[in-house]
């Protein structure tokens, strides 16, 4: 399961979550604005939103970065 911490009126946020929508991969959303989502997202060692976490493949990453999803894809 693909899990997406995000922040409100984020862009690289709305467009990471566009491209997973449109090619139909299922993800949980955990905004920020929850105290237990934000101390999550800071263990990831990032601070970039969206931070994408893939736990199946070890995979974490910042930013919108299409290129590395449609690695994960493959």
């Amino acid at each position: 399961m693909v899990t997406i911490f995000t922040n409100e009126n984020c862009m690289p946020c709305n467009m990471t979550k566009k491209f997973f929508k449109e090619n139909s991969i299922p993800f949980l959303e955990r905004s920020i604005t929850d105290e237990k989502n934000l101390e999550d997202a800071k263990a990831t060692g990032f601070t970039q939103m969206p931070i994408v976490v893939l736990s199946e493949k070890n995979y974490v990453s910042s930013g919108f970065v299409p290129a590395k999803f449609k690695e994960l894809m493959a």
